[in-house]
C-alpha cells in the first residue's frame, strides 16, 4: 500500500528539475503573471515552495498591468 520506486525517482527528479530552473533564472529579469490578471516585472531573487503553495521574492519590481 505504500509509494512504489518509481513514482518516488520521478518525483525526485521533478523536484530536482525544478530546483535547477529556479537556480537558474535567478538575478534575470522576470515577469509574473498572476491569477487575477496582474501583471509584475522585476529580478528575479528567490523562491520558497513550502507548505504546497509557492511565495517569490523580486527586486526592483514594479506593477504593470491588470
Amino acid at each position: 500500500m505504500g509509494r512504489s520506486n518509481k513514482n518516488l525517482v520521478t518525483e525526485d527528479h521533478t523536484i530536482s528539475s525544478m530546483l535547477f530552473i529556479t537556480m537558474s533564472i535567478i538575478g534575470l529579469p522576470v515577469d509574473v503573471h498572476v491569477k487575477d490578471g496582474s501583471v509584475y516585472s522585476g529580478i528575479f531573487h528567490t523562491a520558497s515552495f513550502d507548505a504546497g503553495f509557492g511565495t517569490l521574492l523580486f527586486s526592483n519590481s514594479v506593477y504593470l498591468s491588470k
